[in-house]
């Protein structure tokens, strides 16, 4: 855990270090996704699904993927119970593509196995989606709470 926290520290301090390779860098017109050789970041202030039924998910996200790690963090600040917060998690790259990044949630705890997400970002189309399907547990997840297949992609 200890790891984890060192890692996700050293990760966020560095996310406007001039460290990145320049000559392989593509960014949109605002900045809100940048692809760079061993890194990749998007920002956005909410998750939009194609699916008009499922409402927007309005908060304020930042990806970071850092190659060399085969790590992915997703950060987003939202309101829980009146009160602002940040929440943060670790999706684990399982491809990195030469366009596209692919990379699983680790489990939380919290969740109980009900959904599984998956993060995927294209550096043709400058895109972060994030795919939430039923996880090992969905049949057993309470009525209120449960699960599908949703796809959502991250806006400014």
């Amino acid at each position: 855990m200890k790891y984890w926290a060192v890692v996700l520290c050293w990760v966020c301090c560095s996310l406007n270090s001039p460290g990145q390779s320049k000559e392989t860098t593509s960014c949109n017109q605002k900045s809100t996704f940048c692809w760079y050789s061993d890194e990749v970041s998007a920002s956005g202030d909410r998750w939009v699904s194609p699916d008009k039924k499922e409402p927007p998910l309005e908060f304020v996200t930042a990806i970071r993927c850092v190659k060399s790690l085969k790590l992915c963090i997703n950060a987003r600040n939202l309101e829980l119970l009146g009160k602002r917060t940040t929440v943060v998690d670790l999706f684990y790259v399982s491809k990195w593509g030469s366009v596209q990044i692919e990379a699983t949630r680790e489990d939380r705890p919290a969740d109980l196995g009900c959904t599984s997400d998956a993060l995927l970002l294209n550096k043709v189309e400058q895109t972060a989606t994030l795919v939430s399907t039923p996880g090992p547990a969905g049949k057993d997840c309470a009525a209120l709470l449960k699960p599908k297949t949703v796809t959502y992609s991250l806006v400014e």
